[in-house]
């Protein structure tokens, strides 16, 4: 269904392009409060979610600055909470707060993450602190979005709540990474995030990309961005955050995986965020060949 929330054109103090462009990426970047908010809202869910399974534990992953009211916010919250916690333990949680059918139902490995969503998300809105929105559970990472109520007069904030997944902790160490490597990879991404968004082609649901596969997307393009003498970022590999998740991210089949991790050195460019944004857009319209690349 369309969006609730308009998609509203920015004002900007800035005149020129680039200097809007760096208005907006400075409006986009997560702050010190933006992530004890999700801190205090992780704990939160954590006390609920112990009810069911007292051994699980609650992460957040902040994606940029807490954006509420936004169009699409619903649709690609930017925030994620995932649930973590052993299958056997779990599935005994779960089995315990149904009360009725057998162990093997939710000893399921396909069935049991849907399950515990289930059972956590009943647990959270009998709160009275969360709303439920939407489920996805069809999808390769089942999930959840949830609206977390705000007493002090802003806008409810919505968050995909997971079981047991990984992909926004890949995307928040890859996030982290860029920004150690070079500030202006971490802005483009936030950028491409936030467009592809308010340009409702970022809900996955509907068969677009998710925020991951444009930040990967945005990662690509700075690995072979040629206007430069060397490359905005270095091979994945030599990414030293993602070398730490495992050898299916960072390892490559050039032999790389062995690299040390590249240093943080002086940016690699010069170039303004907006001229890179256009170059992007340029990049996978009219140069990436869609039929033997990928990124």
């Amino acid at each position: 269904q369309p969006s609730a929330q308009r998609v509203v054109a920015p004002t900007f103090k800035a005149q020129s392009w680039d200097a809007q462009v760096d208005e907006m990426v400075g409006a986009l970047l997560p702050t010190v409060e933006s992530g004890k908010v999700v801190d205090a809202l992780a704990r939160e869910i954590q006390r609920v979610v112990q009810r069911i399974v007292p051994e699980a534990s609650v992460v957040g992953f902040a994606g940029g600055a807490l954006l509420r009211g936004c169009a699409f916010g619903v649709a690609v919250p930017d925030v994620d909470f995932v649930v973590t916690c052993q299958p056997e333990a779990l599935a005994s949680g779960v089995h315990a707060s149904k009360g009725a059918g057998t162990r093997n139902t939710w000893c399921d490995a396909r069935q049991l993450p849907k399950a515990a969503l289930r059972s956590f998300t009943e647990g959270l809105v009998d709160s009275g602190r969360f709303k439920f929105r939407r489920s996805a559970f069809s999808a390769a990472e089942p999930k959840v979005t949830l609206l977390a109520a705000d007493t002090g007069g802003n806008d409810a904030m919505p968050f995909s709540l997971t079981v047991n997944v990984a992909t926004p902790l890949h995307s928040a160490a890859l996030l982290a990474e860029c920004a150690r490597l070079n500030p202006s990879s971490r802005s483009l991404i936030l950028l491409v995030r936030r467009w592809a968004r308010d340009r409702g082609i970022s809900f996955a649901a509907k068969g677009h990309l998710s925020p991951y596969g444009w930040t990967l997307l945005s990662i690509y393009f700075l690995q072979v961005f040629t206007e430069t003498a060397k490359p905005v970022l270095p091979p994945l590999a030599r990414f030293a955050t993602a070398r730490l998740l495992g050898q299916g991210i960072a390892g490559g089949a050039d032999g790389e995986a062995d690299s040390a991790p590249a240093e943080a050195a002086e940016p690699a460019t010069d170039l303004s965020v907006g001229h890179l944004f256009k170059r992007f857009i340029q990049f996978y319209t009219s140069e990436f060949d869609f039929r033997d690349e990928a990124a």
